[in-house]
């Protein structure tokens, strides 16, 4: 049951009842919190139909007040009387003291889960779901931080785009994404926390980096292939030289080099990767890509495989991942045991040689991923590959 998709209000509220979601900002509510709130109105207006007015209101107070004397984070009116109009008010002033803890951007998300959460009490109103008060409230907890990372994902799809075509086994994972810094050429460095089953840590499996996005227009997305991210593991978090070194290797503050950027197709969570080269059809005529691994790689016992095909170049060409890991003693932890990565032409053929390797280190691979790809001709013309410019004869 999607609570904020059910009909069920049909039964209630005709055709002649004021619709739409409105949003009124009281004086002194931070400029930033206005702008956010009401893109993300907006947004929600695109995404989810409000058969029934409810305006919100935006306070620049720390707490608003309920009729029975509490003070909340924000709260719905629910009528009585389906012949009333509901509203929801907001306590927008806790900004300040957000961003003391959760930094501007999750202070921001905070508020925008208070208008998620109530908002989830007006769509159980007008559709009369019947839970106790419990399940009412965990109902309105959950759908409001889905909501949200919904929405996020779609605001940043630019920077999601990113993440997921450069960084390994990330394909289509959810994330959550953190717009921390840009440059003056527009570059944005950001970090990425994908959730996935290609990389674990201390949290579940959870990959944590930092990523840069030096350009996008309405289509693309781009960035320098194999040099735009770092993943950073537990202690290394606080690690500032990794994120200098980054921001170097991308010419942070110094104008875009065209000759290093990769562009790929924006997508987003809910419209994942778009391979322009459908080249899986091939595999019919020989081995697949794990048929393939099995036959060149030696799986330990209790060993398993995770895959995925990971990129594409321009002409073709397919870069797989590949992940082996067993599990402990009592199944519950995943231990990760090698990493490799594979590169099929665009008819199932491969350089016999060179077009399998196994990772050095499954965390931090780019200057190895990017010998490997230019070993095996990756963005390469296939014809130039295939018939080299004859040497000019010496006299």
């Amino acid at each position: 049951m999607n609570v904020w998709g059910l009909k069920t209000w049909q039964k209630h509220f005709g055709s002649d009842a004021r619709r739409g979601l409105r949003v009124r900002v009281q004086k002194g509510v931070d400029p930033n919190v206005r702008s956010a709130c009401l893109e993300f109105a907006k947004w929600l207006r695109k995404e989810y139909v409000f058969p029934v007015r409810v305006p919100i209101y935006l306070h620049s107070v720390q707490f608003v007040k309920t009729s029975d004397g509490d003070t909340v984070d924000g709260y719905f009116f629910e009528p009585t009387n389906y012949a009333w109009e509901p509203y929801i008010c907001v306590a927008a002033g806790r900004y300040e003291s957000l961003v003391l803890t959760e930094g501007s951007y999750g202070a921001i998300a905070c508020v925008l889960i208070t208008i998620a959460h109530e908002l989830t009490h007006y769509f159980q109103w007008i559709n009369g779901v019947k839970l106790t008060e419990i399940g009412i409230e965990r109902q309105a907890a959950n759908y409001a931080n889905s909501i949200v990372w919904e929405y996020l994902l779609w605001r940043y799809k630019e920077l999601y785009t990113v993440g997921v075509w450069s960084i390994l086994g990330c394909s289509d994972a959810p994330a959550v994404i953190e717009v921390l810094e840009t440059d003056r050429f527009n570059r944005v460095l950001f970090k990425f926390n994908a959730y996935t089953p290609f990389y674990s840590d201390a949290n579940g499996r959870w990959l944590n980096a930092f990523v840069i996005c030096q350009k996008f227009d309405g289509e693309r997305a781009y960035y320098y292939a194999d040099a735009c991210f770092v993943i950073i593991t537990g202690e290394q978090e606080a690690d500032e030289s990794k994120i200098s070194q980054l921001k170097k290797i991308n010419d942070w503050n110094d104008p875009i080099d065209a000759a290093k950027l990769t562009g790929k197709r924006i997508v987003s969570y809910r419209r994942p990767k778009i391979f322009e080269h459908e080249n899986d059809a091939s595999f019919g005529k020989t081995l697949s890509p794990e048929e393939l691994f099995a036959e060149y790689v030696e799986i330990g016992e209790y060993e398993n495989v995770l895959s995925e095909k990971s990129d594409e170049d321009k002409y073709g060409r397919s870069l797989y991942y590949f992940r082996t890991f067993k599990r402990s003693a009592k199944g519950q932890d995943v231990i990760y045991v090698n990493a490799y990565v594979m590169i099929v032409d665009p008819d199932g053929s491969y350089e016999r040689d060179t077009f399998l390797t196994k990772l050095d280190d499954a965390y931090a691979y780019n200057d190895q991923l990017a010998a490997f790809k230019a070993l095996n001709h990756w963005d390469e013309s296939m014809f130039e590959v295939q018939c080299p410019e004859e040497e000019s004869a010496g006299e």
